[in-house]
């Protein structure tokens, strides 16, 4: 019988690779998981198997048809796990995912900007501390072409060319409610930014 599993919480729980091709097993195979938290654990991985862990389980998620809310959060998967991460997004179903704390750098932005871009459930998106930076600008354009209502993008290395396209994404955006870019030098791209605010009329909650 496949799991009828709804709700899954691993955090913590010092996952090897052989648990993450598990864990992806599940989550591809599963028609009922909804909720799946497996934050804080790559602490005992090498980096050979941050690649194949990573790989193995953006893209079993990005299968599923039933998985709503996915927490990653304190995994730091870095720049040659977090290239593979992508796919995550794949999922139809996917409303909220929790990437904070992760250090993927910028190698995650175009891949998760392209797919972010129209993703037909997406709510709630936490990149904080990922040190994207310029490498992030397909993320943060996307972020007006999706029905996002909350984005985090704390220590994320936003100069005032990445403002300029987040005002952008402002201007565009009908759901957005939360936005939090602090620890960000933004510097002179909070001109962009206050101009993309004047017009946005969904923003409540700016950081």
């Amino acid at each position: 019988d496949k799991p009828r599993l709804a709700t899954l919480k691993l955090g913590d729980s010092a996952i090897q690779l052989h648990g993450w091709v598990a864990l992806a097993q599940l989550v591809k195979t599963s028609d009922t998981l909804t909720e799946l938290d497996a934050n804080s654990n790559l602490e005992l991985m090498r980096p050979t198997e941050l690649v194949l862990a990573a790989k193995a389980f953006a893209e079993a998620v990005g299968c599923s048809k039933s998985l709503t809310s996915l927490d990653l959060s304190s995994n730091v998967w870095k720049k040659i796990g977090g290239s593979r991460l992508p796919p995550l997004l794949d999922c139809p179903t996917l409303t909220s995912l929790n990437l904070s704390m992760c250090e993927t750098g910028p190698e995650i932005g175009e891949g998760l900007g392209s797919r972010l871009r129209g993703h037909p459930a997406m709510r709630d998106l936490q990149l904080d501390y990922n040190q994207m930076g310029p490498g992030g600008m397909a993320v943060y354009a996307a972020i007006g072409e999706c029905g996002l209502t909350e984005v985090n993008l704390s220590e994320n290395k936003i100069d005032s060319a990445a403002a300029d396209a987040l005002g952008g994404s402002l201007a565009k955006s009908k759901t957005l409610t939360k936005l939090d870019l602090s620890y960000n030098p933004i510097k002179g791209g909070g001109v962009a930014l206050g101009k993309g605010l004047a017009t946005n009329t969904s923003v409540t909650n700016l950081d």
